[in-house]
């Protein structure tokens, strides 16, 4: 299942991370995704079939009419693939 946790500002692009082609497991750096990093881990989902659905944890989310338009467009493709999606908040 994918985790995304939304929570604070969304910005178009999220912190420059150059070790974000390479898989470091628990080892990984924590940043900031922007909103072209969550419409690409939702697309990469759909088509991962080692992922069964999607977690929204949404708390204080701060973006605007079009980054949440985007981020739905995003989910609602994804359940085109019969795959689930919860979300909180």
């Amino acid at each position: 299942v994918l985790h995304l946790k939304l929570e604070g500002p969304i910005s178009e692009r999220g912190l420059d991370n150059p070790f974000e082609e390479l898989d470091l497991g628990p080892f990984m750096p924590e940043g900031t995704l922007g909103l072209r990093g969550i419409v690409k881990a939702i697309e990469a989902a759909k088509t991962d079939e080692k992922i069964k659905g999607i977690y929204l944890d949404i708390k204080d989310l701060q973006a605007g009419f079009a980054a949440t338009q985007e981020i739905r467009d995003a989910i609602l493709d994804f359940k085109k693939s019969g795959k689930f999606v919860y979300s909180y908040s």
